[in-house]
């Protein structure tokens, strides 16, 4: 049985040429500070990963990566510079 995840990917990224699409996940760690959330995105197109320390520079990376696609009018994907 084939997973569909694929085909419905494709259908997004045909459908909107300005879109950004990334698998995020989120986990709580324990620190000498306190519990600090870590994240992660993925490209389910080209499987680079992304991990980040703090929520703070997941959000800074969205923008980033927002901004670039409003600037260029085309998605782009990879860390910001």
């Amino acid at each position: 049985m084939e997973w569909p995840m694929g085909s419905m990917l494709e259908d997004i990224a045909m459908k909107s040429e300005s879109s950004l699409t990334y698998l995020l996940r989120c986990w709580q760690v324990e620190t000498e500070e306190g519990p600090v959330w870590r994240a992660s995105v993925e490209s389910p197109y080209s499987g680079e990963c992304y991990t980040f320390a703090d929520l703070s520079d997941l959000l800074a990376f969205l923008r980033a990566q927002t901004e670039k696609t409003i600037s260029l009018g085309t998605p782009e994907e990879g860390p910001a510079e």
